[in-house]
């Protein structure tokens, strides 16, 4: 079966979609424009999880995902994306950070909003 999502806004559907991108791992991220958020799902088409609201990412247009490869030792090798978000009816582009790779630079757990 193909993976598609579906017009709404509960998890994994979309409104108004406008940009993939994908990182080191397999993760898929959709800009999806007309909810105000990305949404992330694992390399098979899982929904994984969501960032944004109306006011840290309304109707991102475009992205871009940005590897950061972190050598765990003998737990292998980790992707921590920033996602950079172009939002053109506010003239932004913001920059999100993955909480793994929060979490390995703070060493500690990123702060929710």
């Amino acid at each position: 079966t193909l993976w598609v999502g579906r017009p709404g806004s509960e998890r994994g559907e979309f409104d108004r979609p406008r940009s993939v991108d994908v990182d080191g791992s397999g993760r898929i991220f959709v800009a999806d424009t007309g909810n105000d958020r990305v949404q992330v799902f694992d390399a098979g088409g899982y929904y994984a999880l969501q960032f944004g609201t109306p006011a840290s990412c309304p109707s991102p247009a475009s992205i871009a995902v940005i590897d950061v490869r972190v050598d765990f030792g003998a737990s292998g090798v980790h992707y921590g994306a920033f996602v950079f978000a172009l939002l053109p009816d506010s003239g932004q582009v913001r920059k999100f950070i993955s909480s793994q790779h929060y979490i390995h630079i703070h060493r500690a757990v990123p702060p929710q909003d």
